[in-house]
């Protein structure tokens, strides 16, 4: 659609009383000059939603295990999406589609946080590393063992021959 407005907050906030008014979402997308595809994800993100559907969250919104696992069964279960959306306010069509992927390839496993970053790597210690550990520990002892036995001759022997 050539010349059509740019979306922004000022038009979708006409949004909610052109719905209440009875308009579709063809109508209202003429009325704004936006593409009925935009028209139509704002009515029906009002409807699901209501105004605060309309305007992007600030903040990544975290959803806990129980509400993810609870989703997906519910849609397993045979209930709509836009219901399911509605009733654990879930935002977003596609989030409720990525955890349903990742359900049916990892079962409750893909639906638990991820850990994020690199894994830690194992430090594995090969023979050589083992044995030179083990002689700097013996090389430790028998130079504190030497200077324990030196101070216990230091207390012994008279001041003068210090």
């Amino acid at each position: 659609m050539a010349g059509y407005k740019r979306a922004d907050d000022v038009l979708k906030a006409q949004v909610p009383a052109l719905v209440d008014s009875g308009y579709g979402y063809r109508t209202i997308a003429r009325k704004l000059g936006v593409p009925v595809q935009s028209a139509k994800g704002w009515v029906h993100r009002y409807r699901r939603m209501g105004v605060l559907g309309l305007f992007p969250v600030s903040t990544h919104t975290p959803y806990s295990f129980e509400t993810k696992l609870a989703a997906v069964q519910a849609f397993l279960a045979g209930t709509v999406k836009e219901e399911i959306m509605v009733t654990f306010a879930i935002r977003s069509r596609g989030q409720l589609d990525s955890w349903t992927k990742a359900y049916a390839i990892g079962g409750e496993d893909g639906l638990r946080p991820k850990r994020r970053g690199r894994p830690p790597t194992p430090v594995v210690e090969t023979d050589a590393r083992k044995i030179r550990r083990l002689e700097m520990e013996n090389a430790a002892l028998k130079k504190a063992s030497a200077l324990a036995l030196a101070e216990r001759l230091a207390k012994r022997l008279p001041s003068s021959h210090r």
